[in-house]
């Protein structure tokens, strides 16, 4: 009787977690009260002198939020800290130009109902199908060698985490299961550089292919939850990806060789391009370019989601209609 009772609160608490969906079909302004996880903050200064609290917040899908410093949620975040942090809110939602947050005006954290973290990311994907296209497509691709290279490095403990971290904090895929999402369109939009012979002669597909599945596995050190961690306060993916490699260079350097393995390192710590070290590698500039294409496609197809077809919106200082 006891588990029933337990089970039927968490049921009605599970109930008043906040929908990001639902918040999307509100207007302007509108208040709303419920559960949120509160993931990270910070205090930023406004552009009259004072200050706020700008962070994320998981409501059954990843939102900003801020605080103003007039609101008793700043005096609360400014206190105390509630990161990774379950809370009651009182909000108001914020919508500009297809982008949605919230302004929280106040919160209070709730230390026993029955909630875990979990409960609040959403589920958008199928982690194990993303994991299947990923070996067909590796089989189809790349070598024996670098299947095994690839199978090596992703498994245990590093491919639990794979399957279900976040791809970043915010924008593209910053839900569970994003890294392996983003990391599949990434290896998937690699076919295309099949019409372009040139860049074939120069970057193998062993090269490619493995560069692509492996370029943000870093990703299951530097993040948990797709909050920035311990280790990624230190550390960039970028980095903890090439410790990686070096982990098993004595594996890849037998199976495709020294020059091999260099290549491979330059993509996962180059493949950021301009905002990073930047690439000195065909191979590294070209698995950036393709990341960039898919981060920023998710990142529009996401901001288009549950918004009316003629609501503009607004990416990369362009208004789109």
């Amino acid at each position: 009787m006891l588990h029933t009772n337990l089970e039927e609160r968490k049921k009605k608490y599970k109930m008043n977690i906040l929908n990001k969906k639902d918040l999307l079909n509100m207007t302007n302004g509108t208040r709303v009260t419920g559960y949120a996880y509160v993931k990270s903050y910070q205090k930023y200064p406004t552009k009259n002198g004072g200050e706020y609290m700008g962070g994320f917040v998981e409501v059954i899908g990843s939102l900003p939020f801020k605080a103003w410093g007039n609101s008793d949620a700043f005096s609360s975040l400014d206190k105390e800290d509630y990161m990774n942090t379950i809370c009651y809110i009182n909000a108001e939602v914020n919508l500009y130009q297809g982008n949605l947050s919230l302004i929280i005006n106040n919160l209070s954290a709730i230390e026993e109902n029955g909630l875990s973290a979990t409960d609040f990311f959403e589920s958008k994907y199928n982690a194990v199908s993303f994991w299947e296209d990923l070996q067909k497509s590796l089989n189809k691709y790349t070598s024996e060698e670098c299947q095994e290279i690839f199978n090596t490095i992703v498994s245990g403990d590093v491919k639990d985490r794979f399957m279900v971290e976040f791809a970043a904090s915010f924008n593209h895929d910053n839900c569970k299961s994003g890294l392996i999402a983003h990391t599949v369109k990434v290896v998937k939009m690699c076919s295309l550089i099949k019409m372009y012979p040139s860049i074939v002669n120069r970057v193998s597909m062993d090269l490619l292919f493995l560069g692509a599945a492996l370029h943000d596995i870093g990703k299951v050190a530097e993040y948990t939850d797709g909050v920035v961690n311990h280790v990624g306060q230190s550390l960039p993916h970028n980095t903890l990806g090439v410790l990686m490699l070096y982990d098993h260079k004595d594996l890849i350097v037998e199976k495709k060789g020294e020059q091999f393995f260099n290549q491979l390192v330059s993509i996962l710590s180059q493949h950021h391009g301009e905002y990073g070290e930047r690439p000195r590698t065909v191979a590294s500039y070209v698995v950036h370019l393709i990341d960039c294409l898919e981060a920023n496609l998710t990142t529009i197809n996401s901001m288009l989601e549950g918004v009316d077809s003629t609501t503009q919106i607004r990416y990369d200082d362009y208004k789109l209609i």
